[in-house]
């Protein structure tokens, strides 16, 4: 069985605009907030950021939908946001193999070892986001974006 680390690392200052996430937009929420890094890495294959800027709860919500898609497509992409960054998934068998324009490198997992990833990131994202603001579920935007990661 590979090796599927998949998590997430909320930088400090994420919220230096203030951001208010009980009354934030949807865009506030998806590419403003809860900025930080992610740590990945399939066996010895890294595809971690070190970048403190990526949007958490964006990442979490685009992940977690590529690989909802994945069977019917055979092939899909994450680009991180505002830059040239890209994940690139394609589900051979049961198995995906996961590169990068990034990273040199390949990993290959199992699409269910992934989707348990994901879910795990999800819910630390999630998690993160109410310790933040705890009256972030009453924001109606946010209570959408996240109907379909629980």
């Amino acid at each position: 069985m590979t090796d599927v680390v998949l998590t997430a690392r909320l930088d400090p200052a994420w919220n230096r605009a203030g951001v208010d996430l009980a009354s934030a937009s949807e865009t506030d929420l998806r590419y403003r907030s809860l900025l930080g890094d992610v740590e990945f890495r399939i066996g010895d294959s890294d595809f971690s950021t070190q970048w403190g800027w990526i949007p958490l709860l964006d990442f979490a919500l685009g992940l977690t939908d590529v690989l909802m898609r994945l069977p019917d497509s055979r092939l899909e992409s994450f680009e991180f946001t505002e830059s040239g960054a890209e994940l690139r998934f394609e589900l051979r068998g049961g198995e995906v193999e996961v590169r990068s324009n990034f990273a040199a490198a390949i990993g290959h997992a199992p699409l269910e070892v992934l989707r348990r990833a994901a879910q795990g990131l999800a819910e630390q994202v999630l998690s993160a986001a109410r310790m933040e603001a705890p009256g972030v579920d009453a924001n109606p935007d946010f209570e959408r974006l996240v109907r379909g990661l629980r």
